[in-house]
């Protein structure tokens, strides 16, 4: 990939700072205080609209959110069709979503959490400890959660009971081969998650952060560097010496680039290891799609992510976000604006 020429589509002005889902072909959705806007990515003409609390969680086409009140919803993000309604009566108005291959969690705060089918059938209900889970994943048939309070738990998906829990204060949580990655202050450890049982763990720097799996490996930052460990067995792996680097971004079959403060980047696999040195005071962002990654270094810039090429250069922006047919939507203070590739022009 040596060239990727874009184009501004259009540029619409709204209100605040939205968050941006380029969800599905055709389609970009806006987050904006209490509503949900479905926009024509060739026209930028909305679509549909729907009010709704902030937090939706995306999967394909399919856009979950929570009603103002107590409703769960799924909707078709492509015609705004919402496809069920599952009310969770007494639940609090909001709370975090987790969408999952074939149902979504929503957290109950001061409760818990519930599982909703693909169908909108309710699976359970249950009550943690400490209420709502901070974070969440699904692994080998199970629900790792971290709750507060300092407790990390499986869940069985079928029931909601609790399987197993103990005293763990994560992090961060990454499922990982059939396991669950679970970082805390000053270790990372690999659980299995039906057990809970610690198949291996590792000491890392207190401020250890950006976990990643990539190749068969664990990967995150800590003490001025990056640091790898075999997921199978926790076999540490050459550290590398990365002081300016606060975010990870990786993909499957693909590269794994560190990031830092004023578009520094750097990629960390493969034979040609690229870098490219801040340029400005812009904070750390970077996105990973399809072999390039979008990095924020005044301009947003876009770089072939094997060969660490330069191939495209959009306005400023306070956030971007990059669909899978690479066009680019770029927030501004007072507006969004979607950049296309014109295909014609763009050399691969």
């Amino acid at each position: 990939m040596r060239r990727l020429v874009y184009r501004e589509a259009w540029r619409k002005e709204v209100a605040g700072i939205p968050r941006v889902l380029p969800v599905a072909p055709g389609r970009l959705v806006l987050e904006s205080g209490d509503e949900l806007a479905g926009l024509d990515a060739a026209t930028g003409a909305v679509v549909w609209r729907l009010r709704a609390s902030p937090g939706a969680a995306e999967r394909g086409s399919d856009l979950f959110y929570c009603e103002p009140g107590d409703a769960l919803a799924r909707v078709d993000a492509v015609t705004g069709e919402v496809r069920w309604r599952r009310r969770l009566r007494g639940a609090a108005p909001s709370g975090p979503l987790w969408a999952l291959p074939s149902a979504v969690v929503r957290g109950l705060p001061d409760e818990g959490v519930a599982l909703v089918s693909e169908a909108g059938a309710l699976a359970f209900r249950a009550k943690l400890p400490g209420g709502a889970p901070e974070q969440l994943v699904s692994a080998s048939g199970a629900l790792v959660v971290a709750l507060p309070g300092g407790l990390l738990a499986g869940l069985d998906p079928g029931d909601g009971r609790v399987l197993w829990r103990r005293r763990l204060r994560a992090a961060a949580l990454l499922p990982c081969g059939g396991r669950a990655l679970v970082l805390s202050a000053g270790a990372l450890a690999c659980v299995d998650p039906g057990s809970g049982r610690p198949l291996w763990e590792r000491e890392v720097p207190d401020d250890a952060r950006a976990l990643a799996a990539h190749e068969g490996a664990a990967v995150l930052l800590g003490g001025g560097r990056a640091l790898s460990f075999s997921a199978a067995d926790g076999a540490p792996r050459g550290p590398l010496e990365l002081p300016w680097a606060d975010a990870l971004v990786a993909e499957d079959e693909g590269a794994l680039i560190a990031a830092g403060p004023g578009g520094a980047a750097m990629r960390l696999d493969g034979r040609k290891r690229w870098a490219v040195a801040a340029v400005s005071d812009a904070r750390a962002q970077a996105l990973l799609r399809h072999g390039v990654v979008l990095l924020q270094r005044g301009p947003v810039e876009l770089y072939d992510a094997g060969e660490g090429l330069l191939l495209a250069q959009l306005p400023p922006a306070r956030a971007a976000a990059l669909a899978p047919d690479l066009s680019c939507a770029l927030v501004h203070d007072r507006s969004v604006s979607l950049h296309r590739l014109a295909t014609h022009l763009s050399l691969v």
